[in-house]
């Protein structure tokens, strides 16, 4: 099966219409939204499009899927908005698709800045939650916060993990659904977890990873291997972030990204 034949159309937000253009990719269980003040703050000089991946958001929910297909995803929306090739962000899960396509695909990609995440395979952390969100009778949710106390009482101790999986619910009437395609999700959870990138894959172009400084998402041992694949790889880590880069210290991602996109 080629890259375009596993291609879906992705929904994205879109901000600013005049330079370069900034793809900025989330991470799982997120959305196009977790970008908006980046967003914002980049559309001042670059044309931005924030897709939701899919299974996420409003882009198609597909069933069962694979990082190759995220990929795929990108390249379809890069080609169709920015043919000559975009500075590609990518977060977590949206970095991993993010490395995939710079590697099989260069001509797309003119920088890539890889959001805490390494490049080898991670660990199954998020299994728990999906197990609790797919526990929750949706008939019962009268409100966000039923939701949030059915977490708690399953053992989500966090509070902000709390708001962030009810942040995937939407209201429609009296009645609620997810906005992710939650079963896909959690059926692909081996599969995007496991290394993605093959021996002898490389993206030689400028490519900046940028670090939470209290997260375990891209440790400094995993840097040797991530350069075999990214040999001008730079690596600035923002001491005071955790995995949430962009939204724990926003102010700092922005400078770093800018600072690289201006080099």
């Amino acid at each position: 099966m080629t890259a375009a034949s596993r291609a879906v159309p992705l929904h994205y937000a879109e901000r600013g219409t005049e330079g370069l253009v900034v793809i900025l990719v989330h991470g799982l269980l997120g959305s196009s939204r977790n970008w908006h003040f980046i967003a914002g703050e980049l559309a001042k000089h670059y044309r931005v499009i924030a897709p939701d991946l899919r299974n996420h958001g409003e882009s198609p929910h597909t069933g069962p899927f694979t990082i190759a297909d995220m990929a795929a995803d990108l390249g379809l929306l890069i080609e169709t908005l920015a043919p000559s090739g975009a500075y590609l962000v990518g977060h977590s899960l949206g970095g991993k698709a993010s490395m995939l396509l710079a590697c099989e695909r260069p001509g797309l990609v003119r920088r890539l800045v890889i959001a805490d995440i390494a490049s080898g395979g991670t660990p199954r952390r998020w299994d728990p939650f999906f197990k609790v969100m797919q526990a929750l009778d949706l008939a019962y949710v009268r409100r966000r916060s039923d939701a949030e106390n059915f977490f708690e009482s399953r053992g989500v101790a966090d509070w902000g993990m709390r708001k962030f999986l009810s942040s995937n619910l939407v209201q429609e009437g009296a009645s609620w659904r997810w906005r992710i395609g939650l079963e896909a999700l959690a059926a692909s959870a081996e599969e995007v977890s496991a290394p993605f990138l093959d021996d002898g894959m490389h993206y030689d172009g400028p490519a900046l990873l940028v670090r939470g400084g209290t997260s375990d998402y891209a440790p400094l041992s995993e840097i040797p291997a991530m350069k075999a694949h990214f040999p001008a790889l730079r690596v600035e880590t923002i001491p005071d972030a955790g995995h949430n880069l962009h939204i724990d210290s926003p102010r700092a991602f922005l400078d770093a990204i800018r600072g690289f996109f201006a080099a």
